[in-house]
């Protein structure tokens, strides 16, 4: 199962359970990676990501929908400075609904 987990060890740790009870392996790509970077790389791949929920100390409705273009990885990066929020969204900061082109080679 491959799983989207960046820093949450409480999400990595409960998909890692569940996926040894099955008998299947867990691959997490994306642990521990840099989060700036990560960031960066939706902004360079041009993937359609939008905030679709504010639940952080320094989000507030008015981020709804907000796109992470260049423009708003800065700002969610800044946010993240000033209110010690986790910049990919893990723990409850936010979630993103992405949507891109298939970015496998010849996809």
């Amino acid at each position: 199962m491959v799983v989207g987990a960046i820093a949450s060890d409480y999400q990595k740790t409960r998909v890692e359970m569940k996926c040894t009870e099955l008998g299947i392996l867990m691959f997490a790509p994306l642990w521990r990676k840099d989060q700036g970077m990560l960031l960066n790389e939706i902004v360079m791949r041009s993937i359609d990501a939008i905030l679709v929920s504010v639940s952080a100390e320094g989000l507030t409705e008015d981020h709804l929908g907000m796109h992470l273009d260049r423009d708003g990885v800065e700002r969610i990066m800044e946010l993240s400075r000033k209110y010690g929020m986790n910049p990919s969204g893990e723990g409850g900061a936010s979630t993103r609904a992405s949507s891109c082109r298939s970015q496998v080679p010849g996809g």
